[in-house]
C-alpha cells in the first residue's frame, strides 16, 4: 500500500506530539510525583487519546474524498457498494471536525493550567479565570453550532438526497465560527504571560527561546486559518494536513516549557517566575 507525503507527515506529526506529550508528563511525575498532579496533568492524557481518533480521522479523510466533493447528479448514478467508502469518509470527516474542536479546545485549558502556576503571585494571575471562563463558553458555542443545525446529524451523510448546505460539515457557518472563536482565545491566551515573560531577567538567549515559544502560538493560528481556507475549497487532505500541524505546534507550545524546565534550560520556574521549587 503505497502512502501520500501527507499521510507520513500526518502520522510523523502524530508520533513526536505523542513523545512530547509523554515526555512531559514524565518530567511533571519526576517534579511533584503522582500525588502532586493537577488538572491538566491528567487532562493532557484526555488529549491524547482525542488526538489518536482525530489523527486517524485524517488518515481515513486523505485516502479517498467524501460525498460532499460529488454533485447530486453524480451521487444518484452511483451503485449503494460505490457510495459506502464516500458515507465512510464522510462520517470520520465529521468525527475529525469534533474531535479537532475538543483536542484544541483541551490544549487551551492545558495551556492556562500551566499559566496558572507560571504566574502564581504575579499581577497577570487575576486574567486566568477570566480566559479560562473564556475558553468554556466559546467552546460550548462552537459545539452548539456544530451540532445544533443539522438535525437529525446522520443527514451530514445521507447519500442520495441533497439536504442543503447546512448537512455539509465543509459548511461556512461550522467553519468561520469555529475559526474565529479560536484565534481569538488563542490571542487571549497569549496575551497573559506576555507582560511578565518579556521584562523577565534572565540572559538573551533564553529570552529569545521564551519569546519564540510563547509566539510559536501565532503559527497555530495561521494553520487554522490555513485548514479552514482549504476545508472550504473542499480540498480534504490537504485541510487534514494542515489541522495536523496546528495540533503539533498547539502540543510543542503546551508541553514543551515543561519539559525545558525540568532540563533547567530556563531560569523561570514553571511554579512561579523567579521561584526555585516546586
Amino acid at each position: 500500500m503505497a502512502y501520500s507525503e501527507p499521510l507520513v507527515e500526518t502520522w510523523a506529526l502524530y508520533g513526536v506530539s505523542s513523545a512530547l506529550i509523554f515526555l512531559r508528563s514524565l518530567c511533571r511525575w519526576r517534579m511533584v510525583g503522582f500525588r502532586g498532579f493537577e488538572p491538566d496533568d491528567y487532562l493532557v492524557c484526555f488529549s491524547w487519546v482525542v488526538y489518536t481518533i482525530m489523527t486517524y480521522a485524517a488518515d481515513v479523510c486523505d485516502r479517498h474524498a467524501d460525498l460532499h466533493t460529488l454533485t447530486l447528479a453524480q451521487r444518484q448514478e452511483m451503485s449503494a457498494e460505490e457510495a459506502e467508502p464516500y458515507i465512510k469518509v464522510t462520517k470520520w470527516f465529521c468525527a475529525g471536525v469534533a474531535t479537532y474542536v475538543v483536542f484544541v479546545w483541551s490544549l487551551k485549558i492545558n495551556m492556562l493550567f500551566f499559566f496558572r502556576r507560571v504566574v502564581k503571585g504575579l499581577w497577570v494571575e487575576k486574567f486566568i479565570f477570566p480566559v479560562m471562563c473564556l475558553v468554556g463558553v466559546t467552546f460550548i458555542i462552537t459545539i452548539g453550532i456544530l451540532f445544533g443545525n443539522c438535525r437529525p446529524y446522520s443527514r451530514m451523510w445521507v447519500f442520495y438526497e441533497d439536504e442543503g448546505a447546512l448537512c455539509e460539515p465543509q459548511a461556512t457557518l461550522y467553519m468561520l465560527p469555529t475559526l474565529i472563536m479560536n484565534v481569538v482565545s488563542d490571542l487571549c491566551i497569549m496575551a497573559i504571560p506576555a507582560p511578565v515573560v518579556l521584562p523577565a531577567k534572565t540572559t538573551l538567549p533564553r529570552k529569545i527561546m521564551l519569546v519564540l515559544l510563547f509566539s510559536s502560538g501565532i503559527f497555530v493560528m495561521v494553520a487554522a486559518i490555513l485548514r479552514v481556507t482549504e476545508v472550504l475549497e473542499k480540498n480534504g487532505a490537504t485541510a487534514a494536513i494542515w489541522s495536523c500541524r496546528e495540533d503539533f505546534i498547539a502540543v510543542f507550545v503546551g508541553q514543551a516549557p515543561i519539559c525545558m524546565y525540568h532540563g533547567k534550560f530556563f531560569a523561570v520556574s514553571e511554579c512561579g517566575l523567579g521561584t526555585a521549587s516546586c
